[in-house]
């Protein structure tokens, strides 16, 4: 892994949809504007009543919305995580948390609608995620000059919102808006749409990519090739990539 060969930041690609929508950026900044909601006296009188409310907003938003990928209903254990304000649970598949951004758009711009720094920064995170998910699920496998350039505003203006919600939250004494890996990685995803629209290439475990390694890996890290499996699957991996070009180039 240390050759000149392997060692490149383009060589391991980031898989977006398990940086944002699979327990990613996504669930700790719809888990953060929860966190935000559940303690503010305009959308209810308890937190119950809050949760309530939200539930039913939700419900009208799908209603007008038939065929989408429908949030599920959330309840008051989906709303932390390991301490920390996250939308996790069973539920909540990596299609379903995507799909769901403009319904957390539509939430700040209804209750959050002040010019106060939390105001501001929870409008500008949300809407900008929905943002960066139009440009990369719209967007053809190679995205525009013009494309490439809202993309990387709209990745540094989320990241932004994000550092002051987390510095917010921390003046509060709250636990979200967490600054993860994969918040960090997530400012990488213009980098990888330099090449291809990271969109194009994502995948679950047992599909494209991520697959094909899992599978070279459990084929080879057996008895005593165990020890020198990363090597290996390097190899296998580059050698797989050069055959590609050969055979597109004996195609032409």
């Amino acid at each position: 892994i240390d050759s000149p060969l392997f060692a490149h930041r383009t060589f391991c690609i980031l898989d977006v949809m398990h940086l944002v929508d699979c327990s990613g950026v996504a669930a700790i900044i719809f888990g953060g504007v929860l966190n935000c909601l559940l303690a503010d006296r305009r959308v209810g009188e308890t937190r119950a009543s809050r949760l309530a409310t939200i539930n039913a907003l939700r419900f009208a938003h799908y209603g007008s919305r038939p065929g989408a990928n429908r949030l599920p209903e959330i309840h008051m254990a989906n709303v932390v995580s390991n301490g920390w304000a996250s939308l996790h649970g069973p539920p909540f598949k990596a299609a379903i948390v995507r799909s769901s951004a403009p319904f957390w758009s539509e939430l700040v711009h209804r209750f959050c609608t002040g010019e106060s720094a939390r105001g501001v920064c929870l409008r500008g995170v949300v809407s900008k995620l929905v943002e960066v998910y139009d440009i990369l699920h719209n967007g053809p496998m190679f995205l525009p000059d013009a494309a490439m350039g809202q993309l990387r505003a709209a990745c540094v203006a989320v990241g932004v919102n994000h550092m002051r919600l987390r510095e917010l939250s921390r003046r509060s004494g709250t636990f979200a808006f967490q600054i993860t890996p994969k918040v960090h990685k997530f400012q990488h995803i213009p980098q990888i749409a330099e090449s291809i629209n990271p969109r194009w290439c994502q995948c679950y475990g047992e599909e494209s990519c991520v697959g094909t390694v899992v599978a070279a890996w459990k084929g080879s890290a057996s008895g005593r090739y165990r020890a020198s499996v990363q090597r290996t699957v390097n190899v296998k991996r580059v050698t797989a990539l050069l055959l590609r070009f050969e055979m597109a180039l004996l195609e032409e």
